[in-house]
C-alpha cells in the first residue's frame, strides 16, 4: 500500500574506534596462587565514538564517554582459554568508569583466546565457543529493548568480544539511533515505543562468528522482522518518559523495505499507564544500512504521522501561512470550451461544462455528471481540482451569471477531498457553503467582471474562504485531491465566473 515517504533522512554517520593504547589494553598479570592456577586480570573498554558513543552507559553524553555501569551484568566477563573452556571474570568495582578491571582467581595457566561481555551475569549466560564462533541461546538480539539509561539503550542488549591485542571489547552489533521529542510544554517524551520492521529479521538468536578482522553476527533462530525499542520510564525528577537520544541494538546488514511504526502519547506522559494514540507508520527512504560498531542517525521522530510532500501538490513549497495563486494565463491559448480535463499550473479544470475567457472560468453546475467510484461526492466534470499536502484554506471570487427573470440563481458551493489513508482511498464532501443573496457578485454586470474591481477593497466581501481542516485530512499517505464544484437542485442550469484560486496553507 502507498504510504507517506519519511521526512526524516537516514543518514550514516561514520563511527570510529579508538584504540585505546594504555588504559584499554589487555593486561595479562600472573601471580602465585595454589596449586598450579593462577590469577588472571584483564582490563577493557568499549570501542567508542570520540564525539558520540556506543554503549554500555554513558557517564556523559554530551563528551561521548562510554563508562561500564554498577550492575551486576557491568561486573562480569566472560573469557574462554585455548581449549575453548568458558571462565568468569568479575569486577569489584562501586564506581562508573570506561576501563574496568575483570580478574579471576582460578585461571588454570596459559594464553586466554576470547573475552565477551554479553550483558549477563555468570548464572544466566549460556554462551560457548567452539573454534572461532559464538552460540548459545542467551546470545540474541533482544527484543524487545527498553532504553536503561539516559540517552542510551538497554545496557543487557549489547554484546561485544575481544582477542588479545584488539585494545578494547569490539561491538557485534550496529545500531539505529534516533531522538525522542517532547511532549508540549513539557522536557518528557512524546513517544512511547518505536518499532523497526523489514523483509528481512532484525531480531532473534545470533551466532557470532570472529575468525576474521571483525566479528561477523548471523540470526539462526527465532527471527523477527520487527524489533521494538520502549521508552525509559523515570520514577524521579522529574517522573516521566523521557526525552533524548536513544539507540536500539541490531546485526549489521541492508534491510530493504525498513519501515519506523511509532506510538505517540496523547496525555502528558508523567505517568506509566499515559494515554497513547493510534500508531502511525514511516517509510525509510531506500534501503536501510546498519554498520558493526557504527550507527545510523534517524535524527528527530516526529510525534505524529508527517504531512506528505508530494511534489505535484499545489501547496509545494509553501510555508505555513503562505498563499499560492492559480495561474489560468494561457490555459488554452485562446478563449473558448474547455472539452476535457486540463491541469494548468498544480490546478485541474474538469471539462466538459467549462470555458475559459481570458481572466475568469465560466463553469455550469454539476447536476448528473458523477464520477463512477464516487457518485455524488466527486464530479466527473465542471469541476476545479488540485493536490495538497497539508490542511488549508481555498480562496476563490464566484459571479453567478443565472438568472429567474431578475432574481440571480444562488450556488452551492462544495469542497470535496479524495483521501489514502493506510492504503485505504475514501472520497467526501468536507464542507458546503451557500451564500446569502445580498453576498452575490452578479455575474451578468459587467462592473463584477472587471479584474480591477475583483482584486479591489470594495468586493472582497464577495470573495469565499472554505477551510480543510487537519481532521479532513488526517493521516494521509500522500497528497489529498481537492474537488470545488457547485451545484443548486432547484434549478436546471447555474452558470458561475470563477476568478483564479487560492490556497493558503494552514498556520
Amino acid at each position: 500500500m502507498a504510504r507517506g515517504r519519511i521526512v526524516m533522512t537516514m543518514k550514516k554517520l561514520l563511527f570510529f574506534v579508538t584504540v585505546l593504547i594504555t588504559a584499554a589494553s589487555c593486561t595479562k598479570e600472573l601471580e602465585p596462587s595454589a596449586a598450579d592456577n593462577h590469577t588472571l586480570t584483564i582490563s577493557a573498554g568499549f570501542e567508542r565514538d570520540a564525539a558520540d558513543g556506543t554503549k554500555t552507559y554513558m557517564k556523559d553524553y554530551a563528551a561521548g564517554t562510554i563508562w561500564w555501569g554498577n550492575t551486576t551484568q557491568d561486573k562480569t566477563l566472560f573469557v574462554f582459554d585455548g581449549s575453548d573452556t568458558k571462565n568468569t571474570f568479575t569486577s569489584n568495582s562501586e564506581q562508573s568508569e570506561a576501563i574496568r578491571r575483570f580478574t579471576c582467581d582460578n585461571w588454570s595457566g596459559g594464553d586466554w583466546k576470547l573475552a565477551v561481555w554479553t550483558g549477563r551475569n555468570a548464572g544466566s549466560d549460556q554462551c560457548s565457543l567452539s573454534g572461532n564462533i559464538l552460540t548459545g541461546s542467551t546470545l540474541k538480539v533482544n527484543n524487545p529493548q527498553t532504553v536503561s539509561n539516559s540517552n542510551s539503550f538497554n545496557n543487557t542488549s549489547n554484546i561485544a568480544v575481544m582477542k588479545p591485542g584488539d585494545g578494547s571489547l569490539k561491538n557485534v552489533f550496529g545500531y539505529l539511533r534516533f531522538t525522542l521529542p517532547t511532549y508540549p510544554e513539557t522536557t518528557l517524551a512524546a513517544i512511547k515505543s518505536v518499532v523497526l520492521s523489514a523483509d528481512e529479521n532484525v531480531a532473534g538468536d545470533v551466532r557470532i562468528d570472529y575468525s576474521g578482522a571483525n566479528p561477523v553476527t548471523t540470526i539462526i533462530a527465532n527471527g523477527s522482522t520487527a524489533l521494538t525499542l520502549n521508552t525509559r520510564y523515570k520514577d524521579s525528577g522529574p517522573t516521566g518518559y523521557e526525552a533524548g537520544t536513544v539507540f536500539m541494538i541490531l546485526p549489521a546488514g541492508t534491510y530493504h523495505h525498513a519501515k519506523l511504526t511509532i506510538t505517540p502519547f496523547t496525555s502528558t506522559p508523567n505517568t506509566q499507564d499515559a494515554t497513547t494514540g493510534t500508531p502511525f507508520t514511516l517509510d525509510c527512504n531506500g534501503d536501510l544500512v546498519i554498520q558493526r560498531g557504527k550507527y545510523t542517525d534517524c535524527g528527530t521522530l516526529p510525534a505524529k504521522k508527517p504531512w506528505p510532500n508530494d511534489s505535484d501538490a499545489f501547496d509545494y513549497g509553501l510555508s505555513a501561512g503562505s498563499t499560492r495563486k492559480a495561474n489560468i494565463s494561457g490555459l488554452l491559448g485562446a478563449q473558448g470550451a474547455i472539452s476535457e480535463p486540463v491541469l494548468h499550473n498544480g490546478v485541474t479544470y474538469g471539462g466538459p461544462g467549462m470555458n475559459y475567457y481570458g481572466n475568469r472560468i465560466l463553469s455550469q453546475k454539476v447536476a448528473s455528471e458523477w464520477s463512477t467510484e464516487y457518485p455524488d461526492v466527486i464530479p466527473a466534470s465542471r469541476y476545479f481540482s488540485f493536490k495538497i499536502n497539508r490542511p488549508g484554506t481555498v480562496r476563490f471570487y464566484p459571479a453567478p451569471a443565472s438568472k429567474d427573470g431578475d432574481v440571480l440563481r444562488v450556488p452551492t458551493y462544495h469542497l470535496a477531498v479524495v483521501t489514502i489513508v493506510d492504503g485505504v482511498t475514501t472520497a467526501k464532501i468536507v464542507r458546503t457553503f451557500t451564500p446569502e443573496a445580498s453576498d452575490i457578485a452578479d455575474g451578468t454586470i459587467s462592473a463584477n467582471r472587471q479584474d480591477a474591481n475583483v482584486y479591489s477593497d470594495d468586493w472582497q466581501h464577495f470573495w469565499v474562504s472554505i477551510a480543510i481542516s487537519e481532521e479532513d485530512i488526517k493521516g494521509i499517505d500522500s497528497a489529498a485531491t481537492v474537488y470545488l464544484y457547485h451545484r443548486n437542485t432547484a434549478v436546471n442550469t447555474l452558470a458561475v465566473n470563477y476568478w483564479p484560486l487560492e490556497w493558503t496553507v494552514a498556520d
